[in-house]
């Protein structure tokens, strides 16, 4: 895995990634020698592990067990040969590929039998990375929280007031669904509205919602999970809004059809032409995609919450949220990973002092992260 696409995947924090590996490391260095490896709260418990990096990223083999169309994408564990030399290469498999148990176990030292406990805690924490589309430390502590498991919140890299905050953003869009529900009922005074507010975030108790199941038609197997990734859309909203103004930034850099300060001859300027044409068709095609959604969204809320007119196309939304979820925790993971590799790769001097050597490499990998898309 060593290669010009490694260094600025890991290096910007992108949502695709989850640098275990880093943290462990941070914790470790911290604590300058007072406390044994073993006295360390690490994510996992199982040792190798924690020196694992977490990745988003698009399967190429469609044959993998949790491939479908609505979700191509993997969620893959990557073991560096050495923690400390990260870029220097190392073993890597989808969470999902049948080979990964005994991979875990040949690798990672993972024992079932003799450490049942911590085994069925470190595969639960697997499985709640790999059921979010998108590695951002709020869905990974959201889903921590409603699974009742306990991590260093170290490993978590949110304070704890952009947590309020997002959390207050979330609430304020779930509220209305509840007063639209029970508004009717006898005592919804604002305890019960609070104890219903905060099962619909947890989304498990799916009998005391079931009046939400029913007003919005919604098949009740999968109600949870709709819920869940209702929730989740709101907070990709959230995270949209909040990164426009960075993506304008690139965008108005993109548009002005980038050049390079040193000669080139006719083969090279072709090159770059060829890729940035794609980079930038791609990014123009994801953000649109990206802004319908979110349209089609806000009139679907206003027409039912606030306008009180038709609940139609909000049941047709509620229909799609799974989908749309993990289309939106990707392409925004993309778009934000393009932006900030854009920023890191970028000469100190300016955008204006591209070598081609630089502009090919930042464009080329650009291309390759919008092609895990």
């Amino acid at each position: 895995m060593r290669d010009s696409y490694l260094y600025p995947t890991l290096q910007t924090g992108a949502s695709r990634v989850f640098n275990v590996c880093k943290r462990t490391l941070d914790l470790q260095r911290a604590d300058d020698g007072e406390e044994t490896a073993s006295d360390i709260d690490y994510f996992f418990k199982v040792p190798e592990l924690n020196k694992s990096i977490i990745l988003k990223e698009a399967r190429t083999n469609k044959k993998t067990v949790m491939y479908n169309f609505q979700n191509p994408i993997g969620t893959k564990i990557y073991f560096p040969f050495d923690c400390d030399k990260i870029y220097d290469g190392g073993k890597s498999l989808f969470s999902d590929d049948p080979q990964l148990m005994p991979m875990l176990r040949d690798h990672a030292g993972l024992d079932p039998e003799r450490r049942e406990e911590d085994t069925a805690r470190d595969l639960a924490l697997l499985s709640i990375l790999q059921d979010i589309p998108a590695l951002d430390p709020f869905l990974i502590k959201d889903k921590v929280q409603i699974e009742g498991l306990k991590v260093n919140e170290a490993y978590l890299d949110i304070t704890h007031e952009n947590w309020v905050r997002i959390c207050k953003h979330v609430s304020g869009k779930l509220s209305p669904i509840i007063k639209f529900v029970f508004e009717d009922a006898d005592g919804l005074n604002d305890r019960r509205a609070a104890n219903l507010l905060s099962k619909l975030w947890n989304t498990k108790d799916i009998d005391a919602l079931m009046p939400i199941v029913k007003t919005f038609r919604l098949p009740v197997e999968e109600a949870s999970q709709i819920f869940a990734s209702w929730k989740g859309v709101m907070y990709f909203e959230y995270v949209y809004e909040r990164s426009l103004p960075g993506w304008k930034e690139y965008a108005k850099w993109l548009k002005h059809d980038v050049q390079c300060v040193d000669h080139i001859d006719r083969n090279q300027k072709a090159l770059l032409k060829s890729v940035y044409g794609l980079v930038s068709e791609e990014i123009g095609t994801n953000w649109i995609e990206l802004r319908k959604i979110f349209e089609k969204y806000d009139n679907a809320y206003d027409l039912l919450f606030i306008k009180r007119e038709t609940p139609g196309p909000f049941i047709e939304f509620m229909k799609d949220a799974v989908e749309t979820y993990w289309f939106l925790g990707t392409k925004l993971s993309v778009i934000s990973h393009c932006v900030s590799v854009w920023k890191i790769l970028t000469p100190k001097e300016g955008t204006e002092n591209f070598t081609y050597d630089k502009l090919y490499n930042l464009l080329e990998t650009q291309n390759r992260i919008l092609q895990c898309a």
